[in-house]
């Protein structure tokens, strides 16, 4: 029966697809103009021939053929539709590979290459063939004569053939098409097919961790060794031992996974691993068992050769049969029958059908014979389940002989009817430590998720689990059970998904990938300018202030450049926005490459940042520190609040007031500094003071404030008064008294300056004069009024 078997699986090529890493630059683009040999220039569009590093291109309808060994380092190597020989070994080393639109590539050698290969042609390779990185086959085929060696995942899409004759060692080998290996094969993680059309046959033994057959076939004449879990929703057939390794679950369904040999099963659902006797009752494909019946009712239970199944149905009510054959051609006068007791059969091959449904002891039993259904493998219906607990449910299924006269056997699927709607659990997943290993300052990791992780109520999960993740901003989604990346610098999180065979999902568990930096870089310190991390310090700046951070203990580390950021943080998360540029107005620091700066936050509006500096050589690492600028828009105006000319004798005084008032988002007490400049009427000083004012609040009186004055007070200089009487407002009257000698006419100029508790000056949006005033004036009583210029 295993040599019928074997001989209806077809020895087909295999496509490769993989993901191929392109080279940056290369040193000349070289096409092939017309058919020769490589190191001929006339076969090239360049009068020269291609050296290494540089990009070939061999055009569809040329043949290039390359004498000896290949060796090539850098550049890319395209057959795009044409055919490339190679009479030797190729070795590639960093060179991306492409074989497109049907193009052929043919190494009378071994083919080596530390990249992935994609191929969408045909790929022949007389010795091994050794990968460091992905294989995927999207079309076309591959035929390798010696051994086949991945060290990432081997795909292969529908349609797809490859023909390995020696071993075949992968991490995770995904088949919609067609693979054939001479020798042993070794599976690191997963062998799973994915389309009724996939076959997977191996002459040899096969080592794997888990095995996936979700549909097709799966043929190993040897030995099978499984570590972790085995489902076969598809047929698989083992012609020697099934090992199971200690303490390993093991999950199939009845009927579809058959061993001639030993099954040395010790744990998991051993008594569901059928036989070969088991096999021959149902009917090697495209044959059948002949028997005589009575009434079909009673008919499946005297003759079910196979009473194990399935433990539980979907919540959605409905579970699928498939019937498959290798030898369609064959089944035109076949007819095919199905029998459903506790359910009925709604569909046919996806089309709505109408079953005979009956009532059987009690329960809902239905029948179904489809006849002429020759020119495809499988055949599938759709059961709706009618009860919930019923431990005596099944799906039957047999086809007649060729002739239509004579019954084949039914081969019985048992069901103890309950409905799954728990989702799986994800357990806690093991985080990822890397290192940098290329160039770009990122680790190139490949993360496998543990299965063994899973829980759930006995049905299978989904071989490839959800996945989604983000690098530099870029979010990243799939189905897979290994992914590989470049991973940056510092921690990204997956986050996993997992759905059972009815679709139950379950939450998302996290993995943290951690990729640390060659570089190492202290945190951000600060100033704190008024207290360590209130209002006013570095990390929580006021409008108009400026501040100092620093890295590395404020000295740059030599060999190393440094470059600072500010970016806006309107989340107020402490973490910069995604897609966000680097602010570049409203502030202002050291441009220049240095672990120092000083940041002035001069018109830049009130809210949360975030600071960054980078430290960069080749790799670069970074340190953040989360800001929050405080409003300060106030304002301090200077006005004329009149005057008093002397009293009609000589040294009498006049005095002169002004009020200053402040107004605005500034923080109090406020604070200003005056100069005043006493001047004859041509303009020429005769004597000047300045002195500050402190202590201003809205509720402060005269005695509250504090006037330091360089206006000394004899009768001959003039002195300096500060008065404040509205304990309501922040406004402040300044007295200025001269002595006045004689009567002369003068000017006095006067200008403030003011400030905030944390000695930031006003924010404003004044016009020249308000924080400054000239006053022409003269020294006879009554003659003249103090005037405004």
């Amino acid at each position: 029966m295993m040599q019928y078997l074997k001989r209806h699986i077809k020895l087909l090529l295999v496509v490769f697809g993989l993901l191929i890493i392109p080279s940056i630059s290369f040193a000349a683009w070289y096409h092939s103009s017309q058919s020769g040999v490589w190191t001929a220039g006339a076969t090239w569009s360049k009068t020269s021939y291609p050296n290494s590093g540089d990009g070939v291109v061999v055009e569809s309808g040329t043949t290039v053929t390359y004498e000896g060994v290949l060796s090539w380092t850098g550049g890319q190597i395209e057959v795009d539709g044409g055919t490339l020989i190679i009479n030797g070994d190729l070795d590639l080393s960093n060179v991306s590979l492409y074989i497109k639109n049907g193009g052929t590539l043919i190494v009378n050698g071994n083919l080596i290459t530390n990249r992935s290969l994609s191929i969408n042609g045909t790929l022949t390779v007389t010795g091994n063939v050794s990968i460091s990185g992905d294989l995927g086959q999207s079309s076309g085929e591959l035929t390798v004569g010696g051994s086949l060696t991945v060290s990432g995942d081997h795909s292969m899409s529908s349609g797809t053939t490859a023909s390995i004759t020696g071993s075949y060692t992968v991490n995770n080998s995904y088949i919609y098409g067609v693979l054939w290996v001479g020798g042993d094969a070794t599976i690191s993680h997963q062998l799973s097919t994915g389309d009724v059309s996939a076959v997977v046959d191996v002459d040899g033994s096969v080592s794997t961790h888990y095995i996936y057959v979700n549909s097709g076939i799966v043929v190993i004449d040897e030995n099978l060794t499984v570590s972790g879990q085995l489902g076969a929703d598809g047929i698989l057939v083992v012609g020697g031992d099934y090992q199971v390794i200690s303490g390993a679950a093991t999950y199939v369904s009845t009927n579809h996974f058959f061993v001639f040999g030993s099954d040395n099963c010790t744990s998991g659902n051993c008594s569901n691993i059928g036989d070969q006797a088991a096999w021959e009752a149902q009917g090697s494909p495209g044959e059948a068992y002949i028997n005589t019946t009575s009434t079909f009712w009673d008919d499946h239970l005297s003759n079910a050769g196979n009473t194990e199944g399935m433990t539980k149905v979907c919540s959605s009510t409905t579970f699928k049969v498939e019937a498959v054959t290798t030898n369609a051609g064959n089944l035109e006068n076949n007819l095919f029958e199905w029998a459903v007791y506790g359910g009925t059969i709604a569909s046919f091959n996806g089309a709505e059908v109408t079953s005979n449904s009956t009532t059987y002891e009690g329960h809902t039993a239905s029948y179904l014979g489809v006849s002429g259904v020759g020119g495809t493998s499988t055949y599938t219906i759709t059961v709706d389940w009618t009860e919930t607990d019923f431990d005596g449910a099944y799906v039957a299924v047999r086809q007649t002989s060729e002739d239509g006269c004579t019954d084949g056997l039914w081969s019985v699927y048992t069901i103890e009817v309950g409905q799954d709607n728990v989702a799986p659990v994800i357990g806690d997943l093991v985080d990822e430590n890397a290192t940098v290993n290329t160039i770009n300052c990122t680790a190139n990791a490949t993360i496998n998720f543990d299965f063994d992780a899973v829980t759930d109520d006995g049905n299978l999960v989904f071989a490839d689990p959800a996945y989604r993740y983000t690098i530099n901003g870029v979010e990243k989604t799939g189905n897979s059970a290994s992914i590989s990346d470049e991973f940056p610098v510092g921690e990204t999180i997956i986050y996993w998904t997992v759905e059972d065979m009815c679709g139950n999902t379950s939450e998302e568990a996290t993995q943290k990938v951690m990729v640390s930096s060659p570089i190492s870089i202290t945190p951000i310190t600060y100033d704190d300018n008024s207290s360590a991390t209130g209002a006013g310090s570095g990390i929580q700046p006021v409008q108009t202030s400026t501040h100092t951070y620093e890295v590395d203990g404020g000295s740059a580390e030599a060999g190393y450049s440094y470059s600072w950021q500010l970016f806006a943080d309107a989340n107020e998360d402490g973490l910069v926005d995604n897609y966000s540029s680097p602010i570049n107005s409203g502030l202002s620091f050291d441009p220049d490459n240095d672990a120092q700066t000083a940041i002035e936050f001069s018109t830049l509006a009130s809210g949360s940042y975030v600071l960054v500096v980078t430290k960069s050589s080749g790799c670069s690492a970074t340190a953040e520190l989360p800001i929050l600028v405080i409003e300060n828009s106030y304002n301090a105006v200077l006005a004329d609040f009149g005057d008093h000319c002397q009293a009609g004798e000589t040294d009498t005084p006049t005095t002169m007031t002004w009020e200053v008032t402040f107004s605005g988002n500034g923080t109090a007490p406020y604070n200003f500094d005056y100069t005043v400049d006493l001047m004859d009427d041509g303009g020429t000083s005769i004597t000047a003071c300045s002195g500050s004012v402190s202590g201003i609040t809205q509720t402060a009186l005269t005695a509250d404030l504090t006037l330091t004055s360089g206006c000394s007070d004899t009768s001959t200089m003039p002195f300096m008064q500060v008065l404040k009487t509205d304990n309501s407002s922040y406004k402040v009257q300044l007295k200025y008294t001269i002595q006045s000698v004689t009567a002369t006419n003068f000017k006095i100029n006067i200008s403030i300056a003011a400030s905030d508790t944390y000695s930031v000056h006003e924010i404003s949006e004044q016009t020249v004069g308000e924080n400054s005033e000239e006053l022409t004036s003269s020294g006879v009583p009554n003659t003249s009024e103090i005037q405004t210029d």
